[in-house]
């Protein structure tokens, strides 16, 4: 309705793009959420770097600049592309990247680093790290980070965002770890079978 409203030639039509692709691509996550059981969809092929790259500018234009926190990339060159689900990917780091913009104070720096192969007892896998200068989680929390309603947000916020991301590193066969001191900052490291 937008687009008919503003013209083929207006300028948020770009914007207006994105947002449907955005709630596609989510509609589509849940509904496989919704049955459990269900198979993961692992055809194709992630090109992480891209991914990272796509979803890092879909953030630094919107939330971030709204809330001036500044978003760094620090990717390897040489990462490869992995098998799996790229909606996926994408979904992990915005639910990652979106709590760490609500749990930073303004000024302060979101730095996303990938590293192209890395060796856990003789598999390779692609690390994906997720670091933010903020005040930390606390350590009730942190022991309960992945499960459903495990928030520090207060209410109006689900506490569902960790635990899909937990359910789809797992549908990729991955590993995710946290780390996080109080006045530190947060470190999330996910780590993707090659």
């Amino acid at each position: 309705m937008l687009r008919i409203k503003l013209g083929d030639e207006h300028s948020a039509n770009e914007g207006l793009s994105l947002i449907k692709d955005e709630i596609d691509r989510v509609g589509s996550i849940l509904l496989r959420l919704k049955d459990p059981d269900q198979a993961a969809d692992s055809s194709g092929t992630v090109d992480i770097n891209s991914v990272i790259q796509s979803t890092a500018h879909i953030f630094s234009e919107s939330v971030c600049a709204t809330h001036q926190i500044k978003l760094e990339l620090e990717l390897d060159r040489q990462t490869t592309t992995i098998n799996g689900n790229p909606e996926h990917l994408k979904q992990i780091l915005t639910n990652l990247i979106k709590n760490a913009v609500e749990a930073l104070e303004p000024n302060k720096i979101i730095t996303i680093s990938t590293e192209a192969t890395v060796s856990v007892s003789g598999r390779k896998y692609t690390a994906i790290y997720i670091d933010d200068d903020g005040p930390g989680i606390p350590t009730d929390i942190k022991q309960k980070l992945f499960s459903p309603v495990a928030t520090t947000k207060g209410e109006g916020h689900s506490g569902l965002g960790l635990s899909i991301v937990k359910k789809l590193i797992d549908d990729m066969d991955g590993s995710i770890v946290c780390r996080s001191k109080l006045g530190k900052g947060t470190q999330f490291q996910i780590l993707l079978p090659q």
